[in-house]
């Protein structure tokens, strides 16, 4: 099992029926008295998600033994390598206590943090707590309550020291609390009760989570953070001796973006102009001698993995849940198989793709796109396929934005964070069709690889990738908030469920739109049986291994799921109650983050 296997688990006891007085049965959900967390619930479970893939083998347990282990997770796992303090716990009679201890001065004194409480079902009113409509009317009213923490406080008087946290649960219910500088005659307490329930509800989960929680309001948290490493670019300025307001490191013949110091942009604004100055008059050339339709470009398959390599995630695939495998792969398309015999014989029968239809061909867009079929020179001619270029020098670039973050940023590496390179955003899209391999010609397009193209006038040579045709119409033009009720709710949660395939694969779309959704069954949509189809991944946020320490996985950006929500409410107009119910933050599997 993994490490989060292990924290979901260790519920199997069967639902007591016993109720010790008045106030029955409990109506208790997730029920917070003033109680504040940092990490909260939500960003715990950000940080402990990177755990998923770390192996655990734990032997027979206990609830005791369950705190050790828990506290070892948090110390080997959560905690950065340089921070000086560490966790021990310590069986006292029924209980178990957590020590927050000095690892490199033994001799300092250990600060009671946690005291760990077992009871046995049926000596706590948890229908109390729902009960408590104030201060004034609290849960302590309640006599079983109220003795139970009169003791409770007992055990803590001085001179016993007092922990920052009191953990306690009697495998139905669990109550955690931080204030015990009170006296049974005060009616609050700063408390958070839930029932008990493997998962993130989970009594070790509930254990971890205090250890999260910052030592004081002063200390930075020195967790291990599930963000990726942030990447500074690497490079160097040229000639100091060249004046102020001359370039340092302009290209003689550039032909790209990349032909440009990225580092040296960032920091020369001379350097900035002159390139800006440049991408407009290539773009202007470009433009003069546009791609038509009866264009052949020459193709060097596989170039952008041979010249570039890939990107590869370190980490599989978890398995998807089985409703949602049910959702993303309605609807099967076949591959065409001759496609990929086409691209395989190149070396015998050298290709050239035909373009039959410009889809998208202008100035500021981040791809160019053509309808058109693939031709051998044996005379082999492939069913309709769809190209898709990278010419940076026609993306969508601003140079009043560039020149303003230019001069309001004072930290240079973070200019120019909108200026994409072509091999990057190739290299995205490549990465992401493989992760999502399985989906291909369900959820996906399926892909035939990504080539370098070159037009036979020598205007352009750019990567790009052969796609699928979907020739169903984007969401934006097919109206579902016409649709009828059943029609809607089926669609609002086949597009949730086609986000989680999305995130469960380390693919976070981050830039959705509603022409990113196709509909291959037509403009009108069948509950349980229509498709849809995710396109376009050129700026996809992808986990690449980019971890903070080995084995954890960075999470994702989490946008995706308020961004598509955006899309489905304000874009294509769906009934906002409708939408809210399947997207939803309490909706996340720890694999989606």
């Amino acid at each position: 099992m993994s490490v989060i296997d292990f924290l979901d688990g260790g519920h199997k006891q069967e639902p007591m029926d016993a109720h010790p007085c008045e106030h029955g049965p409990p109506g208790l959900r997730f029920k917070t008295y003033k109680m504040n967390l940092s990490p909260d619930v939500l960003q715990y479970r950000h940080c402990v998600s990177m755990l998923r893939f770390h192996e655990f083998k734990p032997v027979a347990t206990s609830p005791h033994h369950d705190v050790a282990l828990v506290v070892d997770i948090f110390n080997k796992y959560l905690l950065r390598d340089d921070y000086p303090r560490r966790y021990e716990a310590c069986k006292d009679g029924v209980n178990t206590s957590i020590y927050l201890c000095h690892k490199l001065d033994p001799t300092k004194t250990r600060e009671f943090y946690c005291s760990v409480q077992f009871v046995s079902p049926g000596q706590l009113c948890w229908g109390a707590i729902p009960a408590a409509r104030a201060w004034q009317d609290s849960f302590l009213d309640c006599p079983v309550m109220g003795e139970f923490f009169k003791n409770l406080v007992a055990t803590f008087e001085p001179p016993a020291e007092c922990p920052k946290f009191v953990a306690l649960t009697d495998g139905e219910h669990i109550l955690l609390f931080n204030r015990l500088e009170w006296s049974v005659d005060y009616h609050y307490l700063d408390l958070i009760a839930y029932p008990a329930d493997a998962g993130l509800a989970s009594f070790r989960h509930a254990l971890c989570l205090l250890l999260c929680q910052r030592v004081s309001e002063t200390e930075h948290s020195k967790l291990l953070q599930p963000s990726p490493w942030f990447k500074v670019p690497l490079g160097a300025l040229n000639d100091p001796q060249i004046p102020a307001d001359r370039p340092l490191a302009a290209p003689v013949h550039a032909t790209g973006f990349r032909d440009f110091d990225r580092f040296t942009l960032q920091r020369s604004l001379p350097d900035l102009k002159f390139f800006l100055e440049w991408k407009s008059l290539e773009s202007k050339r470009l433009c003069s001698k546009l791609i038509t339709s009866g264009a052949l470009l020459d193709i060097d398959v596989d170039a952008l993995k041979r010249e570039e390599g890939s990107w590869n995630c370190p980490f599989p695939n978890p398995n998807l849940p089985t409703e949602t495998q049910l959702y993303v792969a309605r609807k099967p398309r076949p591959c065409q198989n001759l496609v990929h015999e086409m691209l395989r014989c190149k070396q015998t029968h050298p290709l050239t793709f035909e373009v039959t239809k410009v889809v998208r061909h202008e100035p500021e867009a981040f791809s160019q796109v053509f309808f058109g079929v693939l031709r051998a020179s044996n005379g082999t001619v492939s069913p309709p396929i769809c190209l898709k270029l990278y010419v940076d020098a026609m993306f969508e670039v601003n140079p009043d934005d560039l020149l303003e973050e230019f001069e309001e940023e004072n930290n240079p590496r973070r200019r120019l964070w909108s200026l994409h390179q072509a091999e990057d955003l190739a290299k995205r899209e490549q990465a992401a069709y493989e992760r999502l391999s399985g989906h291909q010609g369900s959820l996906i397009p399926h892909c035939y690889g990504f080539h370098r193209f070159s037009s036979q006038d020598g205007t352009f040579n750019a990567y790009g990738a052969l796609l699928e045709v979907i020739s169903g119409p984007c969401i934006a033009d097919a109206e579902p908030n016409t649709w009828n009720p059943n029609a809607q709710r089926d669609f609002i949660r086949q597009m949730r469920e086609g986000l989680r395939a999305l995130l469960y694969a380390g693919v976070d779309q981050g830039d959705w739109h509603a022409g990113q959704v196709l509909l291959p069954d037509g403009p009108t949509y069948h509950p349980e049986t229509d498709a849809l189809v995710f396109i376009d991944f050129a700026l996809a946020v992808q986990r690449f291994g980019d971890e903070h320490k080995p084995g954890n996985a960075a999470i994702m950006t989490r946008a995706s799921l308020m961004n598509l929500r955006t899309v489905l409410v304000d874009w294509v107009h769906m009934d906002r109650a409708l939408v809210d119910v399947e997207f939803d933050w309490d909706s996340m599997h720890f694999n989606e983050f």
